[in-house]
C-alpha cells in the first residue's frame, strides 16, 4: 500500500523530465475530441513548472499517507485507493472538459490531492472522538479559504504562479473534492467502517 503513492509521485517526476512525453500526456482538448480517452488520467502526471510537480508530489504524498492511517483499514485498502483516485481522475478531466471549454491544456495532481483531503476529512468528521470532529471542521475552512483565494487571485496559495497564460481551475479542485468525499460517504455507509476511531486520542494519568 505505501509504495503506490510513492510509485505515482515518481511517475509525475519522470513525466515533468521528459516534455515531450508530458505533452503527449496532458489534457489536450483537440485530442480528447479525437477520443483520446486516456488523457483523462495520464493528465495528472504532467506539471508545468518544477515547483508544480513538487508541491503537488509532496501533497499527494503526505495525504496518502494520513489516509492510509486513518480511513484504509489493511483489508482491500490498496484496491480502494486506486479505485478512488481514478474515480476522481475522470470526474475531475470530465469537469474541466464540460464547464470549462476556454481551456485547451490542463496538467496537475492538485484536484486529485483535494479528493484525498475530502476522504480524509469525511472520515475525521465521522470518528467518535470530538478531536478528529474538529479536526475535519478545520480541515473545511480551511479548503473553503484556499479556494476563495484560487477564485480571486487564480492562482494556487501553495503553488502561487505558474506563469504567463497559466492559471487554478477552482472547478477542477471542487470536483475532486466532491468525488472523493462521496466515495468516502458511500463507503462508510455501506460498510459501516470507522477505522479511525482505533487511533482515538488517550490520555494517562
Amino acid at each position: 500500500m505505501y509504495i503506490i503513492p510513492l510509485f505515482l509521485s515518481a511517475v509525475s517526476f519522470v513525466v515533468y523530465f521528459l516534455p515531450a512525453l508530458a505533452q503527449a500526456l496532458q489534457f489536450d482538448r483537440k485530442k480528447v475530441y479525437s477520443y483520446k480517452i486516456y488523457l483523462f488520467i495520464t493528465c495528472h502526471f504532467t506539471h508545468w513548472n518544477f515547483r508544480h510537480v513538487v508541491v503537488d508530489t509532496f501533497v499527494l504524498l503526505a495525504l496518502s499517507y494520513l489516509c492510509i492511517i486513518f480511513t484504509f483499514e489493511k483489508k482491500y485498502s490498496v484496491i480502494r485507493y486506486v479505485i478512488y483516485l481514478l474515480i476522481a481522475s475522470i470526474l475531475i478531466t470530465t469537469t474541466v472538459l464540460v464547464f470549462n471549454p476556454e481551456i485547451m491544456y490542463y496538467r496537475g495532481l492538485s484536484a486529485v490531492d483535494w479528493a484525498l483531503y475530502a476522504i480524509l476529512m469525511v472520515q475525521l468528521y465521522f470518528a467518535q472522538h470530538w478531536l478528529w470532529k474538529t479536526g475535519a471542521v478545520t480541515m473545511f475552512f480551511v479548503f473553503c479559504i484556499m479556494l476563495t483565494h484560487q477564485v480571486i487571485s487564480k492562482h494556487s496559495m501553495l503553488v502561487g504562479d505558474m506563469g504567463e497564460g497559466i492559471v487554478t481551475l477552482p472547478s477542477a479542485h471542487i470536483a475532486g473534492a466532491i468525488s472523493g468525499a462521496v466515495c468516502a460517504l458511500i463507503y462508510r455507509f455501506i460498510y459501516r467502517i470507522d477505522p479511525v476511531d482505533d487511533v482515538t486520542p488517550r490520555s494517562g494519568g
